[in-house]
């Protein structure tokens, strides 16, 4: 075997462009499916990063008619305490967002609470410090912090000094002041899931957060000896104590291994994105079942040129089976230098992928050794696929015609079956490849070129809030205590738009509690005209509510249709005015006229006495798109933010004259200097939002685009080898046509008929082999929408490339000289 490794070695380095060419082919192809691999199993796959992670499991509450899975309440986690059967340890946890302050500076972070013992339930110890114990769950005025390392890192720069160091957290509606007493390990970023990694700990006990009134995750420990599938036999016979007598669909509580949880607040949230992925995963697969295809072209016409060597070693004795080994040795050695090439592109593509990355959709992804033994697994397979076929050829020679001095081989031709079956498949899975990512990129551009009915551009957006003075900090609030809170924040308000204009270009300010991007679904209204309510017709219209601040819509480049903006006439002792959407209108009022008339919330399940509260339209507006399309538009109410009780916002939108880093600090320290007590925690602009929002559309389609261009260019180069080969083999017989009167234009229709009877097959294959998986794969995810365009414009473009690519060898068959082609007979 090493002298098959040394002569392998030996005969690569003396055709230098071929194995550079190989390796260089193969990295791409294991590249890419080492890079998303790593992805996917960091996601879906990686175990918990816990002591045992397969000895836990996750109890739910199944019930309702669809036999919903839904987390454990206080009174079942008690239940399940108290009768722990073939469970050693339970724990709780529930993950959400706070807003952190520490130096000045605040940062909105994603964290979890916890019950005390949960780190010593998963048995995860810290980098620095300590973690819970049991005083740690009672209330005290200063509650213990443990941070993550990826948050001690960028917040902290990494202090080792950072142990005692006191933050103020808004956590659970309320704030209060906390002494960081741990970080964590730099694996451990909590089980709250891949995509929202927890960055803080706190404890029930010391948060705001009534456990008796919440339902949370409950992870427990097996007992030794009992396995995932006895526990949840036992917790579903222990959990029937806990099912309501009489209830109208079946109650039961089961018990989950852990490792098959990826986001324990909602177990099959997993689901969709698990076969996405996994589609993802056969597309890179097709990527490199193309590449290794391309080699294998390659190997079988460098065997062909061959044959004299491998003829003279079967004649001085070597068997079949020796030289397969030879062979499929330099195979093999290829597959592994593609390999390690492709480690460097995988790495080269996950960097990538890190930093471009938004920060919802950051996943802690490495490379690890469970990667690395499926890439040498790959390498292996690739390198027997790719050389087999060659390898098995070699001994099937015509030891005659084979022999060096012999003309036998001279007016042979190569057998063409092995070359077009290499080749057919190549054209068609890259055709497959080309025909999903059109798809998916045609309906990205529809998203992008769409009107949304307002425009981000240089909209740039704070996020913050105003903390309570100390004065408002009560738990019994005297009277006129919420007018004064909702006095002060007008005022703040207020100031804040000011400052913001202030600033030079700002081409206007306005507060939202919700933004567009983010617009709501239709619960939050059944909007009734008040004509249709006086007339019996009460069932309404679902609509979204928005709470808007005067010159929101001329912020948001949001032109009214009719009637009036917001203004300083709609104040809390005027009546109540709505702005509505032009869809809305229509529905409402067909006939038009819809300004001065008056619209109200009519729930389909009124209270007992309840009243409905009538706005006058004063105003009618565009409606806006969802930027991901896959739900209706649904119409619009906005209400008069100066008219409602407690006008806390979501965001503050200004539209700047850029996007400078300049002009967003100096946003931001207008908010800042409104008051002492604000607070920023984010500014970015209208359009990062839509990217992130749009980020799994963009990477879908780049995966595809990039797969698909891959293919085609391997399919082409493919054809183009196969094409000149044929032409280095047809040399006499072209020869003879010529000398007995074939003219450029028969010889170059000669050449480009091989490749055009190849790309006539492929395309054949690989439609049926598109249609066949769109068809398969509509019972598992969502397709883009398949317009008959991109079937036609697709396969056309390959054609025209690969027409092109079998011209040129065509062309060049064409200027043969017929005497030079004659002497070689």
């Amino acid at each position: 075997m090493l002298n098959d490794v040394r002569y392998a070695i030996r005969t690569l380095t003396k055709a230098r462009a071929f194995a550079l060419v190989a390796i260089s082919v193969l990295a791409l192809g294991i590249g890419l499916n080492i890079a998303l691999y790593s992805i996917v199993y960091s996601v879906f796959f990686r175990p918990l990063p816990v002591r045992e992670p397969d000895r836990l499991v996750y109890l739910y509450w199944m019930f309702g008619k669809y036999q919903q899975l839904g987390p454990i309440g206080f009174r079942q986690f008690e239940h399940f305490k108290d009768h722990k059967e073939g469970l050693s340890e339970l724990t709780a946890h529930w993950a959400g967002a706070g807003r952190l302050t520490a130096d000045g500076e605040t940062d909105q972070i994603r964290g979890e609470t916890v019950a005390a013992n949960y780190f010593d339930v998963l048995g995860v110890k810290p980098l620095l410090g300590r973690t819970f114990g049991p005083a740690d769950d009672l209330p005290a005025t200063e509650g213990a912090l443990i941070i993550s390392h990826n948050f001690w890192i960028r917040r902290f720069n990494g202090d080792p000094n950072v142990l005692g160091k006191q933050v103020r957290l808004h956590i659970w509606m309320s704030e209060r002041h906390f002494t960081i007493v741990g970080v964590m390990g730099e694996g451990f970023r909590g089980v709250a899931g891949p995509w929202t990694p927890s960055q803080y700990w706190v404890t029930f006990g010391q948060s705001t957060a009534d456990m008796r009134r919440m339902r949370f995750n409950v992870i427990a420990r097996l007992a030794p000896g009992v396995t995932a599938a006895q526990a949840n036999s036992i917790v579903a016979t222990q959990g029937e104590a806990l099912v309501k007598p009489g209830a109208p669909y079946r109650e039961r509580y089961l018990a989950l291994p852990a490792n098959r949880v990826r986001i324990p607040a909602d177990p099959t949230a997993s689901a969709v994105p698990a076969r996405l992925a996994a589609t993802m995963m056969v597309v890179v697969g097709i990527v490199l079942l193309i590449a290794a295809a391309n080699i294998a072209g390659m190997l079988a016409a460098r065997g062909v040129g061959r044959d004299a060597e491998m003829a003279m070693r079967l004649v001085l004795g070597a068997n079949g089976r020796r030289l397969v080994r030879q062979l499929l040795t330099e195979s093999v050695l290829l597959s592994a230098g593609g390999g390690l090439l492709g480690l460097i592109v995988a790495r080269t593509l996950l960097d990538l992928f890190r930093k471009y990355t938004p920060q919802e959709y950051a996943v802690d992804i490495v490379i690890d050794p469970g990667v690395l033994v499926l890439a040498a697994l790959l390498c292996g397979i690739v390198g027997i696929a790719i050389g087999i076929a060659p390898a098995v050829r070699a001994t099937r020679k015509d030891l005659l015609s084979s022999l060096p001095g012999t003309n036998l081989g001279i007016t042979r031709r190569a057998p063409s079956r092995l070359r077009h079956a290499v080749v057919i498949p190549q054209v068609g899975l890259s055709l497959v490849l080309l025909l999903a990512a059109g798809f998916h990129i045609r309906s990205l551009m529809k998203i992008e070129l769409a009107n949304l009915g307002y425009d981000p551009k240089h909209v740039s957006v704070i996020s913050g809030a105003l903390r309570a003075a100390p004065e408002e900090r009560v738990d019994q609030p005297p009277p006129g205590h919420a007018e004064r809170q909702a006095e002060r924040s007008r005022a703040f308000y207020r100031r804040v738009l000011a400052a913001i204009v202030a600033v030079p270009g700002t081409g206007g300010a306005a507060i939202t509690t919700r933004l567009p991007v983010n617009a709501p679904d239709g619960s939050a209204w059944n909007a009734v005209s008040l004509d249709a309510f006086l007339a019996g017709d009460d069932q309404g219209i679902p609509a979204g509510r928005t709470s808007v601040s005067t010159g929101y819509f001329r912020t948001m480049g949001m032109p009214l249709v009719a009637g009036r903006d917001f203004d300083d006439r709609d104040s809390r002792t005027s009546p109540k005015v709505a702005v509505i959407s032009a869809s809305l209108a229509r529905r409402l009022w067909p006939d038009g006229g819809a300004i001065g008339r008056s619209i109200g919330p009519k729930n389909n399940f009124p209270m007992t006495g309840e009243a409905i509260e009538w706005y006058e339209v004063v105003g009618i507006v565009n409606d806006i798109d969802p930027i991901v399309r896959d739900r209706d538009r649904v119409p619009q109410v906005y209400l008069a933010l100066n008219q409602e009780w407690w006008p806390s916002f979501s965001s503050i939108v200004a539209r700047v004259p850029r996007d400078s880093v300049a002009v967003l600090q100096a946003l931001k320290q207008a908010v800042l200097g409104a008051d002492a007590l604000a607070e920023v925690y984010r500014v970015q602009t209208m359009e990062q939002l839509i990217a992130a929002m749009l980020y799994p559309r963009r990477l879908a389609a780049a995966i595809l685009g990039a797969s698909g261009l891959i293919g085609m260019v391997l399919a082409v180069l493919g054809l183009y080898g196969v094409i000149s080969y044929s032409v280095a083999q047809r040399v006499q017989e072209i020869g003879i046509r010529t000398a007995l009167g074939a003219d450029r234009r028969d010889v170059e229709w000669l050449i480009v008929r091989e490749g055009a009877r190849i790309l006539v097959f492929g395309s054949a294959v690989g439609v049926a082999l598109t249609y066949a998986a769109l068809r398969v794969t509509s019972r598992f995810v969502a397709l883009p929408e398949m317009d008959a365009g991109t079937w036609i414009a697709v396969p056309a473009i390959l054609s025209g490339v690969i027409l092109l690519a079998c011209y040129v060898p065509a062309r060049r068959a064409a200027r043969l000289d017929p005497l030079d082609a004659l002497r070689q007979l």
